[in-house]
């Protein structure tokens, strides 16, 4: 009996797929278009500017960004000329940014655990 037991929670727990799971299927889509809704919300010059400002170079982070228009970051404080508004609109475009690594993140996983059940069981 301890032996089904066991191969009946290995059988649930490999065939468990919580990226598939309605709750999970009906909350995705929402999260995307709450940060779809932030990136929007966001201020066109402070977008256009990190994202110009690794073109060419290679460097499209928003710490790269900030380093090519001179504004240097130590320690999580900013050195330079440039401070205030700037400041605000980077954390939110960083955010921003983060909400959608995340997002992404969790697809993926979720896509290579589907991927390995594959190959391992069929």
């Amino acid at each position: 009996m301890e032996l089904l037991t066991k191969n009946f929670l290995w059988m649930r727990t490999l065939g468990s797929t919580p990226m598939l799971e309605a709750e999970n299927r009906q909350r995705f889509p929402e999260r995307v278009r709450g940060v779809a809704e932030k990136v929007r919300s966001l201020d066109a010059s402070s977008v256009v500017g990190v994202a110009t400002a690794g073109i060419g170079a290679g460097m499209a982070t928003p710490e790269a960004a900030r380093q090519r228009r001179g504004i240097a970051v130590a320690g999580g404080t900013r050195v330079g000329a440039e401070k205030g508004k700037d400041t605000k609109e980077d954390s939110e475009l960083d955010k921003v940014c983060q909400g959608v690594v995340e997002l992404a993140t969790e697809k993926l996983h979720g896509n290579i655990v589907q991927v390995t059940k594959k190959n391992l069981f069929c």
